[in-house]
């Protein structure tokens, strides 16, 4: 009788050890599974901070990560300049035009060349520049000019323009004789022959402006002359 209940308590301490070490295993299993779930508690936290903040930087990130192209810079808007062409065109104006516009290119603005243009006067390929002004003459009007004389209405070529009305001091229309009359601006032989034939049929100009009753001689090309040509 004895002996059994000596069996009995050791059994039961047997059992009670074995319950002991077991829930001992237990709880420490449970204590790494709980510190384990808070640390990745807390490194999806800081993941998600720094997803919220961006790159750390401050710079926007596409969805890949790289960073977004910088916006290309604003296209300058083109210079603007303003010419005259008048004479042998369809439309004589004052043309807005973007800078670095070549001359062809505004003869064709103003409607063309008339039939008895002298298409080859001026050099059709250069560039205009603000506040120029270019008179296209006829055929008539160059016809018998030299080179020289017929460079002389493109700026940079030659003899310029300007430069030939600074040496011609004062023509008298009345009494003016070939040569002197074919030195103005725009006056060719046949011209020149024309107001001889004008001044000896109708008589003496009374004013500058009544040269412009001669056949082909209008506004345009008595601008061009008007202050180097007289009456008295």
């Amino acid at each position: 009788m004895h002996r059994k209940k000596i069996i009995k308590l050791v059994l039961t301490s047997i059992l009670l050890s074995t319950a002991l070490i077991t829930g001992f295993f237990y709880y420490k299993s449970f204590l790494k599974i709980a510190l384990f779930n808070e640390k990745e508690s807390t490194k999806n936290e800081e993941r998600h901070e720094e997803e919220k903040s961006g790159n750390g930087v401050g710079e926007p990130v596409s969805d890949h990560g790289v960073s977004s192209p910088a916006e290309p810079s604003p296209t300058p808007e083109p210079q603007m300049i303003y010419v005259f062409i008048c004479g042998a065109v369809e439309n004589e104006d004052v043309y807005l035009l973007t800078e670095g516009t070549r001359l062809y290119s505004r003869v064709n603005l103003a409607g063309g060349f008339l039939k008895e243009a002298d298409t080859g006067f001026h050099n059709l390929a250069r560039v205009l520049t603000n506040g120029e002004r270019i008179y296209i003459p006829t055929k008539e009007e160059t016809e018998g000019k030299t080179l020289e004389e017929r460079l002389a209405g493109e700026p940079g070529a030659g003899t310029s323009e300007g430069k030939k009305e600074d040496v011609i001091k004062t023509v008298n229309i009345n009494t003016a004789g070939l040569e002197e009359l074919m030195a103005l601006p725009g006056i060719g032989e046949q011209r020149a022959r024309t107001i001889i034939a004008y001044r000896e049929k109708v008589g003496r100009f009374e004013k500058p402006e009544d040269i412009m009753n001669v056949s082909g001689i209008g506004e345009a090309m008595f601008a061009r002359f008007s202050d180097m040509i007289t009456v008295e």
